[in-house]
């Protein structure tokens, strides 16, 4: 496991914060073409073909998400993947379009996560990018320490919507 001295963290309320809370002109949906996110992920920062199979084991097992941001038209503006572990959901590959789609898809997916009981967001690197939209730069220790008290609670699974026929 990758652990560096410092690790990009945030509450999600603090990103809802920092980046004006969940604009409407963003929407997001989770999990809809996870091998789709890898391969986009790859693009960026070619990702070893073990590893990708161990991503997909953990996509198949429940604990790792994809995520789509598109705008109100349904143009896709951004994404990435992540693997949950506990309350902590840690950011694995993260793209945006612009600026604005990142700032807007970042408030998504805090209220997405804050909804689901999450009380952080890791992006591991702590980017001069990621500092401006409200991560910090958490040491190894305290990140280790807050990692023990998020890891009470899994929640493992699919992240769809139910389909409409078995929706209340």
């Amino acid at each position: 496991w990758w652990s560096p001295a410092l690790r990009a963290l945030s509450a999600p309320q603090t990103l809802m914060a920092r980046l004006g809370g969940a604009n409407e002109a963003f929407r997001i949906s989770f999990d809809q073409d996870f091998e789709a996110a890898l391969c986009e992920a790859d693009r960026a920062q070619p990702t070893p073909p073990r590893l990708k199979w161990a991503f997909a084991g953990l996509f198949d097992a429940g604990f790792a998400h994809s995520f789509d941001i598109s705008v109100k038209s349904g143009e896709r503006v951004g994404g990435g993947y992540g693997v949950a572990v506990g309350r902590v959901f840690v950011i694995e590959a993260l793209h945006f379009r612009d600026g604005s789609a990142r700032s807007g898809g970042l408030a998504m997916l805090a209220q997405a996560l804050e909804r689901r009981g999450f009380q952080w967001i890791d992006a591991k690197r702590l980017t001069p990018e990621l500092a401006a939209d409200g991560f910090d730069g958490a040491p190894r220790f305290d990140y280790l320490a807050k990692l023990k008290h998020a890891l009470a609670v899994e929640q493992v699974g699919a992240w769809v919507a139910p389909a409409l026929d078995k929706a209340a």
